[in-house]
């Protein structure tokens, strides 16, 4: 397995350990800036340490992995994801999966509750009222550029991360997403497809309001493209919206 940043690649071998290269100093001078080399201390002591590397996935910046005993290690520069704060350190434990856009990442624990950290403005900060909703209650967690969305297991919704990309959700969608089967991702903005075959979207762009009676318990799948959505309707119809440039 092998997942790339802006500059750089880690590499998942068979045997849980991760070689990364590329560029290690940019062209700014930091210091590992982008994830281009592991330093030895955490090669040795926390990649080794800690078990077995079980996934590796990476923002524009910087890799997290995710260790066979369900603790996370990150690496690269602090503001956009990289060395995780000692305080958020502590809660990463027992952790299922990690999800990440272009300058955060989330964790989602077995027991469905979530923690973020990175570029807080881009969905590495969870607002209080949000962590709230979201304990022990999230099924998954879905992304795209700078927005993150988590599928509660009541089928409900919740979004946090750039307001311009779908991190918060108006009220007039909001109330109509319940019993949401699967969220999909473009660039901009999300789109989530009901039990009983609706779909609604929010974020850049919208659905067109000529096009969202169309959408109404109708749509058998959903295809994301690089800023907007196809929808593959019952009798064949394909509705869509956005661009895909």
């Amino acid at each position: 397995m092998i997942v790339p940043s802006r500059t750089a690649f880690a590499a998942l071998l068979g045997d849980g350990s991760v070689v990364v290269w590329g560029n290690e100093n940019f062209d700014n001078g930091c210091h590992f800036m982008y994830g281009g080399k592991i330093s030895e201390p955490i090669q040795t002591s926390k990649l080794d340490e800690l078990g077995n590397v079980k996934m590796i996935v990476s923002n524009i910046y910087g890799f997290a992995a995710l260790l066979g005993d369900g603790q996370v290690v990150a690496w690269k520069e602090l503001e956009y994801c990289g060395k995780i704060p000692n305080l958020m350190r502590t809660k990463l434990k027992n952790v299922k999966t990690i999800v990440s856009n272009n300058f955060a990442f989330t964790a989602l624990f077995h027991d469905g509750s979530v923690h973020a950290w990175g570029n807080a403005n881009q969905g590495g900060k969870i607002s209080d009222e949000i962590q709230t909703q979201l304990h022990q209650n999230v099924k998954m967690v879905f992304s795209n550029d700078r927005a993150f969305v988590a599928l509660l297991k009541t089928g409900n919704v919740i979004a946090w991360g750039d307001e311009d990309y779908g991190g918060k959700i108006s009220d007039e969608i909001q109330t109509k997403l319940k019993n949401v089967n699967i969220i999909f991702s473009s660039m901009l903005s999300f789109a989530a497809l009901l039990d009983d075959k609706s779909v609604f979207a929010w974020g850049c762009p919208q659905i067109p309001e000529e096009d969202q009676s169309r959408l109404i318990r109708n749509v058998k799948m959903i295809f994301p493209q690089k800023n907007g959505f196809k929808a593959l309707c019952k009798n064949g119809e394909m509705i869509t919206w956005g661009e895909n440039y």
